[in-house]
């Protein structure tokens, strides 16, 4: 997922902010069905424990953030 790379470039203190962003906008594609949520939660997680957050406050984050980007589903064509 290209939107990872924005967590691992956040400077240190903006990446706990960086991976919130990405997982609502995860969150957003979720609603619409464009993307499954196991994988969207596991690439979330390795992205957020690389750069170097706790995994409980990873995992916290990633929840509030989808949690969040479901209730703003993001209009997807699937392509085929």
């Amino acid at each position: 997922m290209r939107a990872l790379s924005a967590i691992a470039d956040a400077p240190q203190g903006g990446r706990n902010v960086a991976l919130l962003r990405r997982a609502t906008l995860m969150g957003g594609y979720l609603a619409a069905g464009a993307i499954g949520e196991a994988e969207v939660e596991r690439e979330l997680v390795a992205a957020g424990t690389a750069a170097g957050l706790p995994r409980h406050e990873v995992v916290a984050t990633i929840k509030s953030g989808i949690r969040r980007g479901l209730q703003r589903p993001i209009e997807w064509e699937a392509r085929r």
